[in-house]
């Protein structure tokens, strides 16, 4: 199916689950202030020319997106997920391809994420954004797709993730950040697991960013990255245990007040 003109969706109810299969958006899509009160699936490599709007979104179930952005995308301030849902749901970006910036801020993530195999060739923002459960940005070593370009997922310019909350176990496994990033400010409430991360250009700044103390945290670079992460030891008495964490990150106590016990 294809869309010639500009697709309007904006404050736009639907009531049942929905998928967009192959289809091409030619014009602008917009579905700001939409509403899926159930689960939402836009697949098999769907296609959209120009600029896409999802700001302010509500998905009210599982969320999946296998999908070409050629132009500039914007999800913020969207809520993904069901918070109060018995059933364990997923939100999965999976092979997909962002020519232009991608705008992700303040969304509300309430499910599972899971962000497979990416290519974010503009500016990528996760600035102020919650993810409430389980979150994994996994590339897969080796993995080479034609998404009309022949490129491998990576993060071609500058990502931000200050202030955003990881609410849940956070894993990046494998990411390659070529113009930095940013986590100045963000808080991981359980445990982070960075591994086998490339830097080309510069190393990471977690700046003021917190980590749970009790939580177990990993920082590890690939061999062929050309930054590092800056890691300073510290050995904090409620832990009794020896821990590194980014130079200017902090830990801190999950108790009213988030109180920091100890900086990098």
């Amino acid at each position: 199916m294809d869309f010639h003109e500009d697709s309007l969706f904006n404050n736009t109810e639907f009531l049942t689950d929905v998928h967009f299969e192959k289809v091409v958006f030619h014009g602008i899509a917009n579905f700001n202030d939409a509403h899926f009160l159930m689960s939402v699936k836009f697949d098999h490599k769907t296609h959209f020319k120009e600029e896409s709007y999802f700001s302010d979104l509500i998905i009210g179930g599982a969320a999946e997106f296998n999908v070409y952005f050629d132009n500039n995308s914007y999800f913020n301030r969207a809520e993904i997920g069901n918070p109060f849902s018995t059933n364990q749901q997923k939100t999965i970006f999976y092979e997909s391809r962002f020519d232009g910036d991608a705008n992700f801020s303040n969304v509300h993530f309430n499910n599972v994420n899971e962000f497979i195999d990416l290519c974010f060739l503009g500016e990528t923002s996760f600035y102020s954004t919650e993810f409430a459960d389980d979150t994994y940005f996994v590339q897969n070593p080796g993995r080479i797709f034609a998404l009309n370009k022949f490129t491998s997922p990576k993060y071609d310019e500058k990502t931000n993730f200050s202030e955003a909350k990881f609410k849940g176990k956070l894993h990046f496994e494998n990411i390659e950040f070529n113009d930095g990033v940013d986590f100045i400010e963000t808080i991981f409430y359980k445990e982070s697991n960075f591994e086998n991360i490339q830097f080309n250009n510069s190393s990471p700044d977690f700046k003021d960013a917190e980590f749970e103390a009790k939580s177990n945290h990993s920082f590890t670079t690939n061999s062929n990255s050309r930054k590092q992460f800056d890691l300073c030891p510290i050995n904090p008495k409620l832990t009794g245990q020896p821990i590194s964490l980014p130079r200017g990150s902090f830990l801190f106590t999950d108790t009213p007040g988030n109180q920091r016990i100890g900086p990098a």
